[in-house]
């Protein structure tokens, strides 16, 4: 009677030793490039569609964003925005969609990094309007390989 309850718990020994190799193996792969990288920024409007500011994090430098605007209704925005950013060999160049939200000031884009450091990853970024009159915005950039 206890027999299979011993065999059952044997199994389930085996499954969690596996299970913790399999765990111990995901910080390496994390460690090999893997994991997301992640770029701050702080930008101000400059004309013509066009915002200029710098980057830390990953990549520490400029940045340059060229963004089109379609207007949804008087609150949300659609944008289409090139971002140049220039750091060195973290330089890269990413087409970004999103919307922006007049009345909180969030903006969420998203796209792939087109050409330079990390080309073909997917790109995920957060910013806020921090200062309405010079249209400054702060944010994030997660690059996911």
């Amino acid at each position: 009677m206890f027999k299979p309850i011993r065999t059952i718990a044997a199994g389930a020994l085996v499954c969690a030793a596996a299970a913790t190799a399999a765990n111990l193996a995901a910080p390496a792969a994390l460690a090999d490039g893997l994991a997301p990288s992640y770029v701050t920024f702080d930008k101000h409007y400059v004309g013509a569609g066009q915002f200029e500011g710098t980057t830390s994090g990953a990549a520490p430098g400029t940045l340059r964003t060229i963004c089109n605007l379609a207007p949804r209704n008087p609150v949300l925005v659609q944008l289409t925005c090139d971002w140049q950013i220039s750091a060195g060999q973290h330089s890269f160049d990413a087409p970004l969609t999103g919307t922006l939200n007049w009345q909180t000031g969030d903006v969420v884009m998203n796209g792939q990094i087109a050409t330079g450091w990390q080309a073909g990853a997917q790109v995920h970024e957060t910013g806020h309007l921090v200062d309405a009159a010079t249209l400054e915005f702060a944010g994030t950039i997660r690059i996911q390989p």
